[in-house]
């Protein structure tokens, strides 16, 4: 990815207690400078990518083997869930929050936004009845998919009033790490003009 966006990623170590002026000093770089890529005004620049993706990976990796081993000895109960598990979902969310960030900031999102607006246009000026079985079927992904960009944005804006009532989450089955190492992977693939959605719990 040409142009990396951290925000989010900043938020995650910030609720793992890591400042930004940790991360300053790790980096060999003004705090000013971190604030705004913490800010999200600013990608963080190439050359401290790598540096800064292993501490948020090293970090990450400590926190969640640090939550497991507070687990309860006896595991987990319908009125004590998993503390290990409880932590690891808070942080495939915050990685989830990262992860519409990159499809924020790629331009992704206004590319899908922009084929589903082509294909509303289309139909917009004919009334409904007048529509075929495809054809309306193609105009609710449309309007789907419109609305999906509109949620994302929200999320990202914190605007729970604006997500239909959709709850964000990271994907199931795999661990904050593996989730983590798999959205890095995607943000140093050689062709980076592959689609990429969200892999979320909330199809956004």
């Amino acid at each position: 990815m040409q142009h990396l966006y951290v925000g989010k990623l900043f938020a995650l170590l910030h609720d793992l207690g890591i400042p930004q002026r940790q991360v300053a000093a790790h980096l060999g770089v003004s705090r000013g400078s971190v604030a705004t890529w913490a800010g999200g005004q600013l990608p963080i620049p190439a050359r401290h990518v790598a540096r800064f993706l292993t501490l948020v990976r090293q970090t990450l990796q400590a926190a969640c083997a640090d939550a497991w081993r507070q687990d309860q000895p006896t595991g987990p109960t319908l009125l004590a869930p998993s503390t290990g598990a409880l932590f690891d979902d808070r942080m495939k969310l915050a990685l989830a929050l990262w992860e519409v960030e990159l499809y924020n900031t790629s331009g992704q999102l206004d590319q899908e936004y922009a084929q589903h607006a082509k294909t509303l246009m289309h139909y917009l000026h004919l009334p409904p009845g007048k529509l075929s079985a495809a054809e309306r079927a193609r105009m609710l992904t449309a309007l789907n998919g419109a609305h999906r960009c509109f949620r994302a944005l929200a999320h990202l804006a914190n605007r729970p009033e604006e997500t239909a009532g959709r709850q964000l989450g990271g994907p199931t089955g795999v661990t904050p790490l593996e989730y983590f190492d798999h959205l890095v992977a995607w943000v140093h693939a050689p062709h980076q003009d592959d689609d990429h959605t969200p892999n979320t719990e909330e199809v956004l």
